[in-house]
Parts: C-alpha cells; sequence; structure tokens
C-alpha cells in the first residue's frame, strides 16, 4: 500500500474507532456507576501491564527487520504464545492477592475473565504485525471498526439488563475474539513444526531495551491508578481515569493515526538523516495543529462538555480534565520521539529516554498521592511541562537538527491556539444562557473560525502541510 493511502486508512480508521467507541462509552457511562469503571481501570491496569509484558517489543522487531522469513515469524509466535500462557496462569494465581490488595473481592474472577483477552491477543501477533508492516491499514480499519461495534453492542445491552462491571469486562473479551478471528480471516497464518531457537537471542537483544523503556512508560503511566485505586477507592478512581481518558482520545487517535504509518515510513528512509528530518517534523506539525486546539477548547468548556456527554453525576471529571488537557498538548510532542528512535532500531536509547522521563513523573504522582486526586493530577501536569524541553531537544538531535528546528513552529502553533482559546473564553459569559447543544455548537463554530483564521494569518505554512496530511495524505 503507498504511503498516501496508508494515512487515510490510518486516519479514517482512528477516527471510525475513536466515534464508535466514544459513543458507546458514552452510553455506557450513563448506564452504569462511576464506581464501576473504576473497578474497570484497576482491572485494565494488570491485565495491560501482563500484556505489555508478553508481547516483549516482539511485533516491533518483525516490522523493524529488512526480511522477514516464515521460519522468523514462527519462532515469534511460538515463543509469544508459550510465554502468554505463563503469564495466564500466573495472572490466575494473583488474582486473589490483587483482590485482597484492593479490599474488593470480586476483583479476583473480574481479573480472571478479563485475562482471557489478553491470551486471546497473544495468538494473532503474526498477522496483527505483518499488516501493519505491510501498511495495509485499510485491512486493519476493518478489523478494529467491526471488533469495537460488536463488542460495544453485547456491552451496551449487558449494561441494561443489569450486568454492571460485567458489561465492560465482556466487552474486552468480546473485542479480543472478534480481531483475532477477523484478522486469520485477512491474513490467514499457521505456525510449523519446527522452530529456530538459535535466533532469539538476537529477536531478545533487540526485543529487551524496547521492553524496558515500554515497561517503565507505562509503569509512570498507571502508578496514579494503581495508588488511587488503593488510597482513594473506585470512585475517585472512576472519575481521575475517565478525565485521563478523554485527555489520550487526541493523542491516541490522531498521535496513533499518524505515528502508526510514521514508524514503517521513518524505518525505510532511516537512511536519510535530511527526509527524516522533514518527514519528522511535518508529523509533530500535524499533530500539534490538530490536537491543540482539541485540548483547548475543551479546557475552557470542560464542565459543559462533561455534562452534555455524560450527565451530571460525572461534573467531578471537569476539575481533572481542565489539567488534563496541558498535559494532553505536550504528550502530542512527546510521544513521538518514542517511534522516531525505534524506527532507527536505537531501542537502547529508547530505553534510557524513557527513563530519564518517567522517573520524574513516578516522583510527582508519589509525592502528590500525599494530598489528594487533584493534587496528583497537578503534579503529572507540572512533570510533563518540564519534560517537554528535553523531549524536543532530543528529537531535534538526533534527525541532526536545532532546537529551534521543532520547538519555534511549536511554540507559534501553541500561541495561534492560545490566541483562539483566549478569545472564545472572553465570550462565554454571553452564551451561558443559551442550552448546552447551542453553547457548544456556537462556541464550537466561534472557536474553528478563530483559528483558521489566526493560522491562515500567522501559520500559513503550518496549516498547508496539515491539510496536504489530511486530504492529499503526503507526510
Amino acid at each position: 500500500m503507498s504511503n498516501a493511502k496508508a494515512l487515510k486508512w490510518s486516519f479514517v480508521g482512528q477516527i471510525s474507532y475513536f466515534f464508535i467507541y466514544f459513543i458507546f462509552n458514552i452510553i455506557l457511562s450513563r448506564i452504569l456507576l462511576p464506581a464501576d469503571f473504576g473497578l474497570f481501570a484497576i482491572i485494565a491496569t494488570f491485565i495491560i501491564f501482563f500484556s505489555l509484558i508478553k508481547d516483549f517489543g516482539l511485533g516491533s522487531y518483525l516490522i523493524t527487520r529488512k526480511e522477514v522469513t516464515k521460519e522468523l515469524c514462527d519462532l515469534i509466535f511460538y515463543f509469544n504464545l508459550i510465554f502468554s500462557l505463563f503469564l495466564f496462569v500466573l495472572i490466575f494465581l494473583i488474582s486473589p492477592a490483587i483482590a485482597n490488595f484492593y479490599n474488593d473481592s470480586r476483583l479476583t474472577i473480574l481479573i480472571r475473565i478479563n485475562a482471557l483477552a489478553f491470551l486471546i491477543d497473544a495468538i494473532c501477533i503474526i498477522p496483527n504485525t505483518m499488516l501493519v508492516r505491510e501498511m495495509d491499514f485499510y485491512r486493519l480499519f476493518i478489523v478494529k471498526i467491526s471488533a469495537a461495534a460488536i463488542a460495544g453492542i453485547v456491552a451496551i445491552l449487558l449494561a441494561f439488563y443489569g450486568w454492571g462491571i460485567y458489561s465492560l469486562i465482556y466487552q474486552a473479551v468480546l473485542f479480543s475474539l472478534c480481531t483475532c478471528l477477523i484478522l486469520f480471516a485477512f491474513r490467514p497464518y499457521k505456525p510449523g513444526k519446527s522452530i529456530q531457537w538459535n535466533k532469539l537471542r538476537e529477536v531478545v537483544k533487540f526485543s529487551l531495551p524496547l521492553f524496558l523503556s515500554q515497561f517503565v512508560q507505562y509503569f509512570s503511566r498507571n502508578i496514579d491508578n494503581l495508588i488511587i485505586g488503593r488510597v482513594f477507592g473506585a470512585s475517585s478512581l472512576g472519575f481521575y481515569n475517565r478525565a485521563y481518558t478523554i485527555m489520550q482520545m487526541p493523542l491516541q487517535n490522531i498521535s496513533t493515526a499518524v505515528t502508526g504509518v510514521l514508524f514503517p515510513l521513518l524505518s525505510k528512509s532511516a537512511d536519510d538523516l535530511e527526509r527524516t528530518s522533514v518527514i519528522y517534523r511535518k508529523a509533530i506539525l500535524g499533530i500539534a495543529y490538530i490536537s491543540f486546539p482539541i485540548m483547548a477548547y475543551t479546557f475552557v468548556y470542560s464542565s459543559e462538555i462533561i455534562i452534555f456527554l455524560f450527565g451530571n453525576k460525572w461534573i467531578e471529571v471537569s476539575r481533572l480534565l481542565k489539567i488534563f488537557c496541558i498535559v494532553g498538548m505536550l504528550e502530542t510532542i512527546i510521544t513521538p520521539v518514542g517511534t522516531l528512535l525505534l524506527s532507527f532500531g536505537k531501542t537502547i536509547q529508547l530505553f534510557k529516554f524513557s527513563t530519564a522521563l518517567r522517573v520524574l513523573i513516578i516522583a510527582m504522582i508519589v509525592f502528590g498521592s500525599y494530598f489528594s486526586v487533584k493534587a496528583i493530577a497537578i503534579c503529572y501536569m507540572i512533570a510533563t511541562i518540564i519534560i517537554t524541553p528535553y523531549a524536543i531537544f532530543y528529537a531535534a538531535k538526533e534527525i541532526g537538527k536545532s532546537f529551534i528546528y521543532l520547538a519555534a513552529p511549536l511554540l507559534k502553533v501553541f500561541s495561534v491556539t492560545l490566541l483562539s482559546a483566549g478569545l472564545i473564553y472572553l465570550t462565554k459569559i454571553y452564551l451561558l444562557n443559551f442550552n448546552l447543544i447551542l453553547l457548544l455548537g456556537i462556541s464550537g463554530i466561534l472557536f474553528l473560525c478563530l483559528y483558521l483564521v489566526f493560522s491562515y494569518v500567522a501559520i500559513k505554512s503550518i496549516m498547508s502541510d496539515c491539510i496536504s496530511i489530511i486530504v492529499k495524505r503526503k507526510l
């Protein structure tokens, strides 16, 4: 698949998945309680952690290889499957201890059921990785959308008939099952009977530093969930996790859509540093140009957005969401640095980079936990603000450019966003008498118009590049 088509379907896939996930999530939020989502966040923290161990950077190893043989695929498949079975048994055995730690006996059975999703994912590692390697994002789009739709509909039906937290658990398991079945339908794979274990050392040499960096990153991003769930309870975690999830949506959808194509594209052009620098600069500016205004508008109208989407019982989320909007802006800049290093095959440098950043985040989160849930969010924000200049400098160094090469245009995008958000905030007092739909609709259109006008005047070239990425699908 060409770069243009790959980028197109990556965008379409992420936006479509976001839309479906968001709609189902809104419906489930109005049926279930914040405590249900808090409990699910605790479960997901552990399951995703074990999934990270299970993956071990094996998929990334295949993507970065110039040539991939059937024997290499078989080796990775069997190693991943055996390791996953071991981890599944481990999860099964330690789930009572986790339930005891959080003083909730339900966690034992809930974790064990959800762990099935983790095991199913291990089976389809080769079909999924090969589609990414081939940049076949059209089929990946079909896989993700179909699985999300089926799992979401079933979850809503279960929630409606009173299944509570189990509706979220079965949604996760069913999503993995549907994903696996459709992946094998699109990209059949039958593992061989002989395994070349002698090549495992080379795989581990690449994957171990990548796994360690992902482990550090994951731990820093989820230690807040572990602490809040234990110290402040499931309901508080439900509010916190909802705010964090909303913040992550632009990062997961816009950034993932671009970096999903960026990774294999940069891997192929790693020998041409000048081309790499141009591609990377366009990518992060495109991400920032879209993500910054979304986060800024959400910051200004956080309360109204939460009430409109989830209802009054979730209003506590708005106070945390304002803080996470700032985090979200900055993380859209930080996240692609990992993709850049990975595309160069520099997994050891990626581990060092991630560790340096995440140690600060972990320390700040632990400090905030001595005060309140809001203090944790504020400390997270402060750590992210400190980290961002370092991340920009590190990326610029890797592509052979100066700090200004990346920082200057990003600052321009931020300035245009800040000016637009400031003006829309001043008009807010005149719109408060409108009902929520009109208020959000009018303010949203006004903000978009201001942002586009200021962009045309101040950052026309960046605006043009972003349009090129979206419309012409060129990086």
